[in-house]
């Protein structure tokens, strides 16, 4: 599948995040809509795939089991990086992409991590130890030669939205202090 550049560079994330944030609950469908983007591997999946960790982390109370249960399918299912198996479209490579795929692999893993997710066949904690080495070695190369895509005004949020969900959910404390 082709995907155009109006589909790619879309909505990262779904409009009722706002209102989840206020304690509302909202039309479902948008989840499903960003995970079938997920679901797919489209290039930028792991900027979509951010907003649906917080959500995780802070708004299931406020959703369907039915929507949990299909953000978990896609999160079970996710290619979170280039060694595992499956086709994608998906760019892994570069300085914003890096900690992105680690962070929300973490993330993942730290929900699920007696779970089994489906396309590497690896478990939550498998993911969370494998994403922890990607993401401390992203810091320590931040911290040691700067940034490469700093003051791109469209790669900066994709630095800063990745260190802020570690920031706000990641229970390691070296992680969360580094970020």
């Amino acid at each position: 599948d082709e995907v155009n550049m109006t589909i790619k560079m879309g909505p990262k994330c779904f409009p009722g995040i706002i209102d989840l944030h206020e304690g509302r609950t909202i039309q479902e469908e948008q989840i499903h809509h960003i995970c079938e983007y997920i679901d797919n591997r489209y290039d930028c999946a792991d900027f979509r795939m951010v907003s649906i960790i917080r959500t995780l982390y802070s708004y299931k109370h406020l959703l369907s089991e039915s929507t949990l249960e299909r953000i978990k399918k896609t999160v079970l299912g996710f290619k979170y990086w280039m060694d595992e198996p499956g086709v994608d479209s998906m760019c892994f490579w570069s300085e914003n992409h890096q900690i992105l795929f680690a962070s929300v692999e973490y993330l993942a893993g730290q929900l699920f991590p007696d779970d089994l997710f489906t396309n590497a066949s690896m478990s939550g904690l498998e993911h969370l130890e494998k994403a922890k080495i990607r993401i401390l070695r992203w810091l320590k190369y931040r911290f040691t030669y700067g940034f490469t895509e700093w003051h791109s005004n469209t790669y900066y949020e994709e630095d800063i939205a990745p260190l802020a969900i570690l920031i706000d959910f990641c229970r390691d404390e070296e992680i969360v202090v580094k970020s």
